[in-house]
């Protein structure tokens, strides 16, 4: 399958760089979800869980060029 995406420069350019990085931000909500269930498989402690989760975003953010 193909897929031609189209935008218009400058007025798209944070739209294209988000499609750009599609793919790694869809890898990052898939480590979140393999790592919370993981390592938080029982109880947790939530500031832990929230940590956890804020760490993985801001490196996913910052490979997307977002930080």
């Amino acid at each position: 399958m193909k897929a031609v995406l189209e935008f218009n420069y400058p007025q798209d350019t944070e739209k294209c760089r988000r499609a750009i990085h599609a793919d790694d931000a869809f890898a990052a909500l898939l480590d979140i979800y393999g790592l919370l269930h993981k390592k938080y498989a029982s109880k947790a402690d939530l500031e832990d869980v929230v940590r956890t989760v804020r760490e993985i975003t801001e490196h996913a953010l910052a490979n997307a060029g977002e930080k």
